[in-house]
């Protein structure tokens, strides 16, 4: 999923990022330009973007953890969760991600 970000279409995981990035660092340094204000107008509006793409990823990393024998405990201590909230956690990312489906 790419989507416009100012004149570069990039993907909104990126450009969120990107921004965030520019955003937090310390005052005085320079090793990035501050972004201008259309600049986080812009990666407002790739949040919910960005937010279905990493509830993606993590969906499809636990499927992967599942396919390959990995055990409910090892992913509930990798995830820094429960087992019972790991084991619960693929159902409840889907219905977030068809939540924001429908933005």
């Amino acid at each position: 999923m790419v989507e416009q970000f100012g004149s570069f279409g990039i993907p909104p995981l990126e450009g969120v990022a990107s921004v965030a990035d520019a955003v937090r660092q310390p005052e005085g340094e320079d090793y990035m330009p501050r972004p201008a204000p259309e600049d986080v107008d812009d990666a407002l509006l790739l949040v919910p973007g960005a937010r279905r793409r990493l509830l993606e990823y993590e969906l499809d990393i636990i499927e992967a953890a599942r396919a390959n024998d990995r055990s409910w405990e090892l992913i509930a201590e990798r995830l820094g969760v429960s087992v019972t909230a790991a084991k619960a956690r693929p159902a409840k990312l889907r219905r977030a991600i068809d939540d924001l489906g429908m933005l």
